[in-house]
């Protein structure tokens, strides 16, 4: 199966958003529980004020729980919102909640590990690709997405990513084989 991408036309066509990350799914979760975090907001706020007002340790420990509450609500859709990619051009963008991190593929040292996303490392390693510049933090990107039953990413995106690590240095032999593998993976997905 022969896939066809026209260099050109991706390379004037604007952000190639990467299937990896969060779905419908995790979002509507997260929508449903800030929403009804939201009074409990206003509750932390009277047992804080509470706190000073006579309430002593059942206004603090109700402050406390209710502040992890929510706060563990906004750390979930923080996390979730630093999954998400994009390919202009050239340039792999990862969504940062402060200010996105940029690293140009066609410039950047690249390489690929197999990691488990399981921490205690109890689930199967999975491929990502790491790119980075030197004096920055490098870009990790699963090419087999953990988060949604380890699905590879859609042959079109890794023909892109392909091309953007090969463009202007075809003949690079430090990248000729993950470029290779992409390419590979792009035509006979496993």
């Amino acid at each position: 199966m022969e896939i066809a991408f026209s260099e050109e036309r991706y390379m004037r066509a604007g952000a190639l958003r990467i299937s990896v990350g969060p779905g419908a799914l995790a979002w509507s979760l997260f929508s449903v529980a800030f929403v009804l975090t939201l009074p409990l907001w206003l509750v932390a706020l009277v047992a804080f004020v509470a706190i000073f007002d006579g309430g002593g340790l059942v206004a603090a420990v109700l402050f406390v729980l209710l502040v992890a509450i929510c706060g563990s609500v906004l750390v979930f859709g923080m996390l979730q919102y630093e999954r998400a990619y994009r390919l202009e051009g050239t340039v792999l963008v990862q969504r940062r909640t402060g200010r996105a991190r940029r690293c140009d593929l066609s410039t950047a040292w690249v390489r690929m590990d197999a990691l488990s996303p399981d921490y205690a490392g109890r689930t199967a390693a999975l491929p990502q690709l790491i790119a980075w510049h030197d004096g920055h933090a490098p870009i990790r990107l699963w090419l087999r997405d953990p988060y949604r039953r380890r699905a590879m990413l859609p042959p079109h995106e890794l023909l892109a990513l392909a091309n953007s690590i090969a463009y202007g240095r075809e003949g690079d032999p430090r990248i000729a084989p993950i470029v290779d593998w992409l390419r590979e993976m792009a035509r006979q997905p496993l």
